[in-house]
């Protein structure tokens, strides 16, 4: 999948005009958007997945309490006034809870003869935009390890060998993804149409894709046209289906890239509003960070070196506010 550029550039406007003016004050405005004006398209199978699982509210500082309500909106109340009666009133209940963001930072190195010499490559802004990327790697798979965890979740299913979608002996796609619906609904009332499918890691997509019987369905009615998206969110009857296949590397001399979801996993979640914080806790999880996804900060010098490093940091932390509102699907693609 890939992402509208744009994207990239309403990101980096957030981060300038979401930074603290005491914790952030040495982010340079204009060094980070030239990170994100040269940043491309390079990221999105790495950790843009975490855009879908986790949408980001931005905060004027790290530590913040978050809130979480009770559903008072559901509650229904006698609100009938005959002549000269009072209006009837309700208090709110809530709590809230203290969430920490912790702070994380990587510098690119540039070399006086590289800075020199490497003409037209431009070395600084691409050793920012390295210290970008490693942070948000670093970042992407602390996301994973919180959406691979179970107790995260109001309802798990593990498929087994010989169980996978893709099999004609495996589990049903749409039964499956019924089940766990009617989980979330019974824990929050949310309704299926709601819903978001996030397929994670290539095993997931496939298993998905190539569901045994909504191909059979297909083959049938259709022909032998692949499967898309689409097709599988109109099949399922919700709101939006998305894939991602993030990798990384845990040394720049692996032979190879490392699958974050090798596996696969399939998240069913009520992700709520994208900008606003939950009325009820009727949602499943978000991301909090100071100033957007974070800024350069101010290059230094490391003479021993003979270098310059341009740095990245962005504050952040995960939240949970009901974890009914997620259902988990792993190894949903079995070779047999």
């Amino acid at each position: 999948m890939k992402r509208n550029r744009n994207r990239t550039f309403l990101r980096g406007e957030e981060a300038l005009r979401g930074i603290d003016p005491v914790s952030g004050s040495i982010i340079l405005p204009e060094l980070t958007q030239l990170v994100y004006s040269g940043a491309g398209e390079q990221e999105d199978w790495n950790f843009g997945f975490m855009d879908d699982i986790f949408p980001v509210v931005s905060t004027g500082k790290p530590l913040v309490l978050v809130p979480t309500r009770f559903g008072e909106y559901l509650v229904r109340v006698d609100t009938h006034r005959g002549p000269h009666a009072d209006i009837h009133e309700f208090f709110s209940k809530y709590s809230s809870s203290p969430l920490r963001l912790e702070r994380y930072t990587a510098a690119g190195l540039a070399d006086d003869d590289e800075l020199q010499y490497a003409d037209p490559w431009n070395v600084a802004q691409d050793a920012a935009m390295l210290a970008r990327d490693l942070v948000m790697i670093d970042r992407a798979v602390t996301a994973r390890d919180l959406i691979t965890n179970t107790a995260n979740y109001g309802y798990h299913l593990a498929i087994g060998a010989g169980q996978g979608f893709n099999l004609s002996s495996g589990f049903s796609l749409l039964e499956v993804i019924t089940v766990a619906a009617q989980a979330i609904r019974s824990a929050t009332g949310v309704p299926r149409s709601a819903l978001r499918l996030a397929l994670l890691g290539q095993n997931a997509i496939d298993g998905v894709l190539l569901d045994y019987q909504f191909l059979q369905r297909r083959i049938y009615a259709q022909g032998v046209n692949s499967p898309t998206y689409e097709d599988i969110k109109n099949y399922l009857r919700v709101a939006e289906v998305v894939g991602h296949a993030p990798i990384y590397r845990n040394s720049v001399n692996d032979a190879t890239p490392t699958e974050m979801f090798p596996a696969g996993a399939a998240v069913l979640m009520y992700p709520g509003n994208q900008a606003v914080l939950p009325r009820g806790g009727m949602l499943w999880a978000r991301r909090f960070t100071v100033g957007g996804i974070g800024g350069a900060l101010k290059p230094y010098r490391i003479d021993r070196r003979t270098s310059t490093a341009y740095a990245w940091q962005l504050h952040d932390g995960f939240h949970f506010f009901n974890t009914g509102a997620a259902a988990l699907i792993t190894s949903p693609f079995q070779p047999s």
